[in-house]
This record gives C-alpha cells, sequence and structure tokens, in this order.
C-alpha cells in the first residue's frame, strides 16, 4: 500500500487548487486546499503536513506567502514548501527559498511535474528530525 503524504495547498486561484487537488488525490496524497493566506498559516500551524504548496501572491491580501513561509520557518516546521509564482516574481521566489521553502514553480505550472517533485521532497527528512533519529539510534547501539 502506498504512503499516504499530507499536503496543504494555497493559492487564491480556484481552478489551480482543483487541478492540483485533482492530481494530488490520484498521486495518493491526502489534500487540503485554502484560497486564503490566513486560513492557509492556520492549517499549516496547527495541522502536521508533508508538503505545503504555497503561491506567493494571494488576491484576498490577507496575507501572502511569503509571509506563510517566514512564518514556517520560524516555527521550524517540517512541511517541505513548495512555492508557486507568476508575474515574473523571481526575486520573491529566491527570498522565499531563503526562508525555508525548498522549491519553486513557475506559473503556468504542469501539475504532473509540480507533484513528483513534492512527492520526492515528501519522503525527505527535516535536518532536526534526523539528528533526533541519529541519537535515538546511537543511544540504543
Amino acid at each position: 500500500m502506498p504512503v499516504k503524504h499530507r499536503l496543504l495547498v494555497i493559492d487564491d486561484e480556484a481552478d489551480v487548487l482543483e487541478t492540483i487537488k485533482q492530481y494530488a488525490e490520484k498521486m495518493d496524497f491526502i489534500v487540503e486546499t485554502t484560497q486564503s493566506g490566513k486560513g492557509g498559516l492556520e492549517k499549516l500551524l496547527t495541522n502536521q503536513f508533508d508538503a505545503a504548496i504555497v503561491d506567493l501572491r494571494l488576491g484576498d491580501h490577507d496575507i501572502d506567502g511569503t509571509e506563510i513561509i517566514h512564518q514556517a520557518g520560524e516555527r521550524s516546521l517540517h512541511a517541505a514548501i513548495i512555492v508557486l509564482t507568476g508575474h515574473g516574481e523571481r526575486a520573491d521566489a529566491i527570498k522565499a527559498l531563503n526562508d525555508g521553502a525548498v522549491a519553486w514553480f513557475d506559473k503556468p505550472v504542469n501539475p504532473a511535474e509540480l507533484l513528483k517533485e513534492t512527492k520526492r521532497l515528501s519522503y525527505l527528512i527535516p535536518p532536526e528530525k534526523f539528528d533526533e533519529l541519529i541519537s535515538l539510534m546511537s543511544s540504543h547501539a
């Protein structure tokens, strides 16, 4: 039975959310979506996700993707954060990578490629968890 990773998708475009959700569910992800930056940050902080796909520019302007990524980085969340950018936001994408995002994709995005990379990144062990694992293994040796 395949591993089911938990994925959060935050994007203000309903069609983007639906497309990514459909592809992700076919790839055995458990998917939650939101069009709200505040709602996305709340979900990210209160639930455990293996990965989050975050649009940098959210239309409702309550909170943007860069702030979500910054706050996730400050709290050392273990979710692999993948950035979606549009409208030539490469400088913002680079800032997001510096704040802890692990990859970025330009819009329009190929959902199959996006989710293949998301699945790969979902399997990675965050550095702090890796250190815990090594410590636990060392104490039992």
